[in-house]
């Protein structure tokens, strides 16, 4: 990702950093954008406490996660998972209840408002992504993400019934094109510090 940033802008300072303790000063940023970023952190509350700390005050912090519950296109992976029967290894644990929260416009409203940020608007982005099935599999066949990495801690047999299933169940949302047609949701919010 950064070497493509570096590519598409090549004047910009592309940066890598880690949630939740960023290399920048309080309030360096008039603004920041996380897309999907709260989805992937073991501690939202942390990570959104730094995000908020390096916008500066009454500067805008834009958000977006998946929403739940997932629409058919977005949970096909984690369907063919449960009706594999696969189960969460101990190395994946879920989130704690007390760092987890609501994927609902109201829960992240709540969420951004607990941390200090004024006047948090949600709203839901709906769409349908188009890929084949393969390219639809292929990435979590190779690791990617919570759903890759579950794939991945499976024996081989586990992995093949999952696959029959996400066949079986791409069935249903296949088009006339021949790609999947995967409705998907996420949340937009965004607030002032």
């Amino acid at each position: 990702m950064v070497e493509l940033a570096g590519r598409a802008a090549p004047s910009a300072e592309v940066l890598t950093a880690i949630l939740p303790r960023l290399p920048f000063e309080d309030g360096a940023f008039d603004a920041v954008v996380g897309n999907f970023v709260l989805n992937h952190v073991g501690r939202p509350t942390d990570a959104l406490a730094e995000l908020r700390r390096v916008v500066r005050p009454g500067g805008r912090i834009a958000l977006t996660i998946w929403a739940d519950p997932a629409p058919a296109g977005q949970s096909l992976l984690g369907r063919a998972v449960e009706a594999a029967g696969v189960t969460r290894p101990a190395q994946l644990p879920p989130l704690a209840a007390e760092d987890d929260f609501p994927r609902t416009p109201d829960g992240l409203t709540m969420l951004l408002a607990g941390a200090g940020l004024r006047e948090p608007i949600c709203r839901t982005l709906r769409w349908d992504h188009r890929a084949s099935a393969e390219e639809w599999w292929s990435g979590p066949a190779a690791g990617v993400a919570f759903i890759g990495q579950l794939l991945l801690s499976q024996p081989e047999e586990a992995r093949a019934e999952v696959k029959q299933h996400f066949d079986s169940l791409s069935r249903d949302l296949l088009g006339a094109d021949g790609l999947l047609h995967l409705p998907h949701a996420a949340l937009l919010v965004s607030a002032s510090r």
